[in-house]
C-alpha cells in the first residue's frame, strides 16, 4: 500500500501500511471552518470511513460547536485518541458522554496503547 499523506491547518495525517490512519494535530484552536475541511480532506484522501489514531496531545482547544459537529460528521469508524495526562482524560471523557459520537472512540495517554485498541476494532470488521 503506497502511503498516502495530508496536511490541513489543523493536523498532519498519513495511513500506515496496516490501514490506519494515523493524526497528528498542530498546536492550534479548532473552529468549525477549519474541522469541516480537514474531514473533507479526510475523506478524500483516505475515503468515508476509516480506524484512526488521533495524537491531540499539542492541540490548544477545540470549540463546542466543532466538538458537537465532529461527533456525528467524523470519517472514523474508530478512533483512538492520544491525550497528554491522566487530567486531559477527564475532560476528554466528558465530551465522549454529552456529545455521544457516532463511531467507537476511547481516549489514551499511551500511543502503543492506542495502537494496540484500534487494531482491536479494526479486526472486529474483519
Amino acid at each position: 500500500m503506497r502511503e498516502v499523506k495530508i496536511s490541513s491547518p489543523l493536523a498532519t495525517t498519513r495511513q500506515r501500511e496496516d490501514g490506519i490512519i494515523h493524526e497528528v494535530y498542530h498546536a492550534v484552536k479548532v473552529n468549525l471552518k477549519d474541522l469541516e475541511a480537514h474531514i473533507e480532506a479526510s475523506r478524500q484522501a483516505f475515503g468515508p470511513a476509516g480506524y484512526y489514531i488521533s495524537d491531540i496531545r499539542q492541540l490548544k482547544s477545540v470549540c463546542q460547536q466543532s466538538r458537537k459537529h465532529l461527533a456525528h460528521h467524523s470519517v472514523a469508524k474508530a478512533s483512538a485518541v492520544i491525550v497528554s495526562s491522566g487530567f486531559s482524560t477527564i475532560v476528554g471523557n466528558i465530551f465522549l458522554k454529552f456529545n455521544q459520537p457516532n463511531f467507537a472512540s476511547k481516549l489514551f495517554t499511551s500511543e502503543e496503547k492506542a495502537l494496540a485498541w484500534i487494531k482491536e476494532q479494526q479486526a472486529l470488521d474483519q
